[in-house]
């Protein structure tokens, strides 16, 4: 098994779940925290 184990393929793996977390942070700071600060002003 590790003889198969490529570190590209780990490595975009590791980048593709990185950014999905990133853009689910992005996604509930846009539809949460974002209108409630245009209501405050």
């Amino acid at each position: 098994m590790h003889e198969t184990f490529q570190p590209r393929s780990a490595l975009l793996l590791f980048l593709g779940m990185v950014l999905l977390f990133a853009a689910m942070w992005f996604g509930l700071y846009l539809t949460v925290l974002l209108p409630r600060g245009m209501t405050a002003f």
